[in-house]
């Protein structure tokens, strides 16, 4: 069978399968976390059912075909949705396994559960627990069902994927439209007008860039709040991005919540942390917030573990403060004639000797 991703540009994209007698297969309970995921539905035929598949661009997250224990099938009566894979990381959860919640505009009433796959058998309660709170404040009030054993699904929901990574996070028009009429409506807007969202208290494997202490205090002086979204419960964090009038963020997973709720009068700039990630999160902005966020993209280059030979998300950025002093004060983001002084070449070895200590491994330098 010949699968090929989503195309948002062609048209509508709110189609939703229904199918009788489907299973519903996880990941094998002794697999270990890795990016490709083999879960999915099959159909009453033992088809794989082409909308079960999850899509990062143009690459599958869930892939097909696959096997299952069919000694291990357990009936599963009632009608259903499923949702595709459920990831522990806020970030990828946000992005791709509320890519199909879009559909419960309409099946809401018809549905018993919401069916996940997990993306790894490992504290599957826990993690639902955690997501069905933010599930209620995009009001929906479904039990999520996590298929840790292969399921024999009486009736199955398959809505279309409608958000993603890369080209998919401009979203369908149907999951906008959810998204931004259900998230946190219920929340009352509370908070700061200037917001800079921080990782800074973030453990080192999460990544950053070098001296976001000293951009704190820099920011601060131009009546920003720096914000720890990971200490804050999903309510807090939605009413603090509804009450912002300017956010200044590094490029990181709680700017696709924020995008889903921000005023659209609101001005946002994304300093990027890694190269070519920011321009996604300006792509988002636009496509549901009709927000033109502007990008500032000042790395000098990337601090990376000695193994590695790429930036990604444990990597350090190390950026020109000075340049992006002046434009964010460019973009009305600070005001203008503010000075902002270059990190020194000793206060960027201390800051690397407490990375490389915390993160037990030492790190190099990939120049931009």
């Amino acid at each position: 069978m010949d699968f090929t991703p989503p195309d948002f540009t062609d048209g509508p994209n709110d189609d939703i399968g229904f199918y009788q007698n489907t299973i519903v297969v996880p990941p094998p309970p002794e697999g270990k976390n890795q990016s490709i995921v083999i879960s999915g539905a099959l159909d009453a035929s033992g088809e794989t059912i082409p909308q079960s598949i999850t899509w990062r661009g143009k690459s599958m997250v869930s892939r097909h075909p696959f096997t299952y224990d069919k000694a291990a099938v357990k009936e599963f009566a009632g009608t259903h949705l499923f949702a595709g894979v459920l990831f522990g990381h806020f970030g990828h959860f946000l992005v791709e396994s509320t890519c199909r919640l879009w559909a419960c505009e309409s099946l809401g009433a018809k549905i018993d559960s919401i069916i996940y796959t997990p993306k790894v058998q490992r504290n599957t309660a826990h993690i639902a627990g955690i997501y069905q709170k933010y599930l209620a404040l995009l009001d929906i009030h479904i039990p999520i069902t996590q298929a840790e054993t292969p399921l024999l699904v009486e009736n199955l929901y398959v809505p279309q994927q409608g958000f993603g990574m890369f080209q998919m996070v401009g979203g369908t028009a149907s999951y906008r439209h959810f998204m931004r009429n259900r998230a946190g409506k219920s929340i009352k807007a509370e908070g700061p007008a200037k917001l800079y969202i921080s990782r800074s208290n973030l453990p080192p494997q999460r990544g950053g860039i070098l001296g976001e202490k000293r951009l704190e205090e820099l920011l601060a002086a131009q009546g920003y709040q720096a914000f720890h979204p990971q200490s804050h419960s999903f309510a807090e964090q939605f009413a603090r991005y509804k009450a912002a009038t300017h956010i200044i963020a590094l490029d990181g997973s709680p700017l696709h919540m924020a995008a889903l709720v921000v005023d659209p009068t609101a001005k946002v700039a994304v300093i990027a942390r890694r190269p070519g990630i920011a321009e996604a999160f300006r792509d988002q902005f636009k496509a549901f917030a009709d927000i033109d966020a502007t990008i500032h993209n000042y790395l000098t280059g990337n601090w990376v573990p000695e193994a590695d030979n790429r930036a990604s998300r444990v990597s350090f950025g190390e950026i020109d403060f000075a340049a992006l002093g002046n434009q964010l004060a460019a973009a009305s983001m600070i005001g203008d004639g503010a000075k902002w002084p270059a990190l020194t070449i000793s206060e960027r070895a201390v800051m690397l000797r407490d990375i490389e200590e915390k993160q037990g491994s030492a790190f190099k330098l990939l120049a931009e």
